[in-house]
């Protein structure tokens, strides 16, 4: 009945846990690797879409559409244009809910 949080490592780091055997709270200092792109989903009030951790080079999973009361989802933006999952991604970047 506990939360379980899982994480992924994608370069050596020092990890600290600032509250041993209790509530914690990963701090990571460092920057993300070159061979790693996030793209994040501004879902504009819908439900939450998970950030991806995506390999350079390699396309983003289209997520299951946000769901926003009163609404139908078209599709996502990036910089205003629809955004093609086939697409390698090569930078981070965030995605744009557009609805109907």
């Amino acid at each position: 009945g506990k939360p379980v949080y899982t994480a992924t490592l994608v370069k050596y780091a020092d990890l600290l846990c600032e509250r041993p055997l209790g509530q914690a709270k990963l701090s990571f200092t460092g920057q993300l690797s070159n061979e790693f792109c996030l793209v994040t989903f501004d879902s504009q009030g819908g439900t939450t879409i998970n950030t991806q951790l995506v390999k350079s080079g390699d396309p983003a999973t289209e997520p299951k559409a946000p769901v926003k009361v009163g609404t139908s989802f078209k599709q996502w933006l990036k910089g205003g244009e629809p955004y093609q999952f086939t697409s390698p991604v090569k930078e981070s970047f965030t995605l744009v809910a557009e609805y109907n």
